[in-house]
């Protein structure tokens, strides 16, 4: 006989739901599998790299409009480049911790 488990999870729906930003934007969905869970950690020491981790990413990125062929591949490049996604992924673990009380781990599920 085992012991059937829990875990905590959200979806990437429920995603959108508390940030207003579609799932795909984030860190944690770049290497996301259809049909699959993602660890989202939510402890002290993962949201001090994510915030050390912006750092580095904004003071290497310094992309700016003249450096694009027009404002709109501009503007897709600033919603999608790694400091955008780690800005919004800091969010999600800022909100999970103080609104939800989640500070280990919770599961993503990715579907589409």
């Amino acid at each position: 006989m085992i012991e059937i488990k829990i875990a905590q999870y959200i979806n990437n729906n429920d995603v959108e739901k508390l940030t207003g930003k579609h799932w795909s934007d984030f860190e944690f969905a770049q290497m996301a599998e259809n049909d699959a869970y993602q660890t989202l950690y939510c402890d002290d020491g993962y949201l001090e790299e994510l915030y050390e981790d912006l750092e580095d990413e904004t003071n290497k990125e310094g992309m700016k409009l003249e450096d694009f062929e027009n404002e709109e591949e501009y503007e897709w490049h600033r919603r999608r480049c790694r400091a955008t996604r780690l800005k919004n992924q800091i969010e999600l673990v800022e909100i999970l911790r103080n609104d939800y009380g989640i500070r280990d781990s919770i599961l993503i599920w990715i579907s589409w």
